[in-house]
């Protein structure tokens, strides 16, 4: 309706945010009362509930020991990936088709090692002297190296021109980004104190309808935070 009415020349412009205005056409008689029609420009809102969500998790996951003298060792390795169409109340579906915003996980980390590690000291051969104090003493540690979660990106304009505001915990709507041909140079050392993608690309990152939002999912960028020891 929104775009109909900006093809016809009526006034004031319809854009997002306008879908309860008064718009009247080229002729100065004819007027529309908003864009929610048949229900007028008066209609509001009201709250719909549908059990429609649903996830699927899958994982290869290794776990190996080795013990060798006085020095034990446990790695455990897993490789998974976590699909859903919303992760937390702060992610919205899309109400026209639930499965556009079907992708991955907020939480998803397809990368996650960890090793623990502990060695016996051998106080007792360095002091020559088998005691309490020389006994029982070990060094042990755990380090975790894992890829990070999605970068999360939000559009808080209504660009999709349905009036769903914004909504849940991060008060965001269901219009998302789209990718566009453009070198993003993806900035990945967070501790470089650069942008996390070249902002100068304006024909990288645009806002577009959810409808038509295929190169990024509904939790942002394939681009993540790392989980690594310093």
């Amino acid at each position: 309706m929104c775009l109909s009415l900006i093809q016809m020349n009526a006034t004031p412009t319809c854009g997002p945010f306008g879908e309860n205005l008064v718009y009247t056409l080229p002729n100065g008689t004819t007027k529309v009362y908003g864009t929610r029609q048949p229900f007028g420009n008066a209609f509001g809102s009201d709250v719909y509930f549908d059990a429609m969500g649903n996830s699927a998790y899958n994982s290869l996951q290794v776990t190996v020991k080795h013990t060798s003298g006085r020095l034990t060792m446990l790695g455990s390795y897993t490789y998974g990936k976590s699909l859903d169409q919303s992760s937390n109340l702060g992610e919205l579906v899309d109400p026209y088709n639930y499965g556009l915003t079907r992708d991955i996980s907020s939480f998803d980390m397809p990368h996650n090692l960890v090793v623990s590690y502990r060695y016996d000291l051998p106080f007792e051969k360095l002091f020559r002297n088998t005691s309490r104090l020389t006994e029982g003493w070990a060094v042990s540690g755990i380090t975790r190296f894992a890829t990070g979660v999605p970068v999360t990106l939000v559009n808080p304009n209504d660009t999709f021109l349905v009036g769903s505001g914004n909504n849940g915990v991060n008060n965001s709507a269901i219009d998302q980004l789209n990718v566009a041909p453009g070198p993003l140079d993806l900035n990945h050392d967070p501790r470089n104190d650069q942008p996390y993608f070249n902002q100068r690309c304006s024909a990288c990152l645009r806002w577009v309808p959810s409808e038509m939002h295929h190169a990024v999912s509904s939790t942002g960028l394939a681009c993540r935070t790392g989980t690594w020891p310093y």
